[in-house]
């Protein structure tokens, strides 16, 4: 299911394959779509005959986090993201 949705963006990408399977669920004869307002109001309006609502999607931040316990971190004098570069290699 990557392919329709390659050219977008992997946050929208994961929200537009995910709302595409709520869709399929509720009517297989929809497509994919890199439109979110066009598989949105798709999936609104199918789920709406089910008596479900769909709410809008939230906003998201693409972002890693990376997390030592106190005890490595005052081991190898931790204070930045790049700091564990050498303990790491």
């Amino acid at each position: 299911m990557d392919e329709p949705f390659g050219a977008v963006d992997p946050i929208v990408r994961t929200r537009l394959q995910d709302e595409l399977l709520t869709l399929q669920f509720v009517d297989k004869n929809q497509s994919p779509s890199t439109d979110p307002t066009k598989t949105y109001a798709a999936l609104t309006a199918a789920l709406k005959n089910e008596g479900v609502t769909a709410y809008k999607a939230s906003a998201a931040e693409d972002k890693n986090g990376f997390v030592v316990t106190e005890a490595t971190a005052k081991k190898y004098n931790l204070k930045t993201l790049s700091d564990l570069a050498k303990p790491a290699s």
